[in-house]
């Protein structure tokens, strides 16, 4: 065969080589789904339930005594103790721009509190709102608050079809079931664990919604129950364990809670 035929040959068919590797190579042209979009709607799901007492309003309080905001929010008494646990549950959740959100409102209001430690920020939010110190005090607490933690997580995909990403809530009941009391039942403790990293995982599904700040939330709570399991396995590891994580604290984190889990 002449030289020069082998030649262009051999060109014609690198030629149709490079066409179909970058046909296979090249994205369609179409916008690639996010990780919910293709999840049908839920219908009639609610994030938030309906409540038996809502908090009074109180407008301007930028311009107002914090002190006296703070104190306004408490339940009187008659309706506190004629809650059910379902019910203060659904009321501590919904405490003004929530318990995530708040502590940092505080810190910012100077009441000599800016503590790393948010076990030492949910004392003073117990010392202040009656609604969290009547939450911790009753014996079905974790069992309510793990059910409805478990709720919003197996619906978690009901985000695609929410315009209010229930970022808040998520936020609200992990740090409420990391301030659990359960008498020092380990077996409680590992159970909350388990729901937490159940709904880390979930949360990881959907990166584009839940970034590593609304993560944080979720760490914080672990470490705080991972040292009512085993006292000083993370303060042994990690300097400061209990405010914002790092990246090595967090991986910390993850591994002690396998690990106790797994006991």
């Amino acid at each position: 065969m002449n030289k020069s035929v082998l030649t262009s040959i051999l060109i014609v068919l690198c030629l149709i080589l490079s066409a179909c590797g970058q046909e296979l190579n090249e994205p369609e042209d179409k916008e690639v789904p996010c990780g919910c979009c293709s999840v049908e709607k839920i219908e009639g799901y609610k994030w938030y339930h309906d409540v038996v007492w809502e908090y009074p309003s109180y407008l301007g309080t930028e311009n107002q005594n914090w002190e006296e905001y703070v104190i306004s929010l408490n339940i009187p008494d008659v309706v506190l103790f004629s809650l059910t646990t379902d019910e203060l549950t659904e009321i501590c959740i919904l405490y003004p721009q929530g318990i995530y959100f708040w502590i940092s409102a505080v810190q910012c209001y100077d009441f000599n509190i800016l503590c790393p430690d948010w076990r030492v920020n949910m004392e003073y939010m117990k010392s202040t709102f009656n609604g969290f110190d009547e939450l911790f005090k009753r014996e079905d607490t974790p069992e309510v608050l793990l059910k409805r933690y478990d709720e919003i997580v197996k619906n978690i995909a009901a985000i695609c079809s929410d315009t209010d990403i229930p970022i808040d809530i998520f936020a609200d009941l992990e740090l409420l079931l990391g301030n659990c009391q359960t008498n020092d039942d380990v077996e409680i403790y590992r159970e909350i664990l388990q729901y937490l990293m159940d709904g880390y995982h979930a949360k990881l599904m959907f990166p584009e919604i839940f970034s590593d700040h609304s993560l944080y939330s979720n760490f914080i709570a672990r470490a705080i129950i991972i040292e009512k399991i085993s006292p000083n396995a993370l303060l042994s590891k990690v300097e400061s364990p209990f405010g914002y994580p790092e990246k090595n604290t967090m991986r910390i984190i993850d591994e002690l809670s396998n690990e106790l889990i797994k006991r």
